[in-house]
């Protein structure tokens, strides 16, 4: 054999390698799904991520002709959940539905966090997203954001928070930074548990979902300062917003909620998801139903959400750096 004929069968052969995986891929994808989808929420039942995927996972699972059972996996701010998703098998059977910290903050809030959520997980999707409201104890005597800043510059005010490393520690501590006050960080085991803080009397203030707030501001118990959102809330139309106060909207970050899947998971697949999830989205009573519990739809694609996780990724790595927050 001439040496131009072995190079052409060695071309040949490397394209057919090339080709098999993508081949196989294609199949794999072209049936999907075949068994029920697994989908792990790294929270407790309850969550707002819970409530969530059992508003739209039903419609998925129609559209899909496959059950989507959901699992619920928690611990260790989600990573036990997310690290047994970037371990499975990347067929799109076994797919993590999270809030955003899964995504960023824990990369630089844990020491091992067991899964690299930008190179370990595939997005499929942003799914919703909602605001956060500051509240304060009527004992502060502030009834704008104005007062309490003010206040915050001549002491320093307790905040409650759902935990270290969460939105609840994080929005404040970032309203700290721009405002140039300081802020003492009493942290809580959950969101129920930081607003009954804030009720009691426990801590000045806490930032809370308007839903979970809306009773205990209607009874007088806490004062709605200011929302972290671009227009004002049906739920609190009273309450003015970050802009509106001349303050930067992502000061307070809002909650968000995604899907991804293992890394090596077909684009076909991905594709296919992604389009139920939107679908999903869009239905009228799914709207109706998350705008009652605070949540907007959002939707878009992959390339949107891997976005916003890299980005996520590198202002909450920048903060808890800043905040020397050692990593658990």
């Amino acid at each position: 054999m001439s040496q131009i004929a072995r190079r052409s069968v060695i071309a040949g052969l490397a394209t057919v390698a090339l080709a098999t995986p993508r081949r196989a891929a294609a199949q794999s994808a072209a049936g999907y799904p075949v068994r029920p989808i697994r989908m792990i929420v790294p929270f407790p039942a309850g969550g707002a991520a819970d409530i969530t995927m059992r508003l739209v996972g039903p419609k998925m699972a129609d559209a899909l002709g496959q059950p989507l059972v959901i699992e619920n996996r928690a611990g260790a701010n989600g990573s036990i959940g997310a690290t047994a998703v970037a371990r499975a098998d990347p067929d799109g059977h076994t797919l993590l539905f999270a809030p955003r910290e899964v995504f960023s903050v824990n990369q630089s809030l844990q020491t091992k966090p067991g899964y690299d959520a930008a190179k370990d997980l595939a997005p499929v999707g942003i799914a919703t997203e909602g605001p956060y409201v500051l509240i304060a104890h009527p004992s502060l005597g502030v009834k704008s954001m104005a007062e309490f800043l003010a206040l915050a510059r001549t002491k320093e005010l307790t905040y409650a928070s759902f935990g270290i490393g969460s939105m609840g520690h994080l929005n404040p501590e970032a309203l700290a930074q721009h405002a140039g006050i300081k802020l003492l960080h009493v942290p809580y085991r959950g969101g129920a548990a930081a607003l009954q803080a804030v009720v009691g009397g426990e801590v000045g203030f806490s930032i809370s979902t308007p839903p979970n707030a809306q009773g205990f501001v209607t009874d007088g118990k806490v004062v709605a300062l200011a929302i972290g959102a671009a227009k004002r809330m049906a739920l609190m139309p009273d309450v003015p917003t970050l802009v509106e106060l001349g303050l930067p909207a992502d000061v307070l970050v809002p909650a968000a909620f995604a899907m991804a899947a293992p890394a090596a998971t077909p684009i076909p697949i991905i594709t296919r998801l992604n389009a139920e999830l939107n679908r999903a989205l869009a239905a009228v009573d799914v709207v109706e139903i998350l705008a009652k519990t605070g949540l907007v739809a959002v939707g878009g694609s992959p390339d949107t959400m891997a976005k916003a996780v890299a980005s996520d990724i590198a202002r909450f790595g920048d903060l808890i750096r800043s905040l020397r927050i050692k990593p658990e």
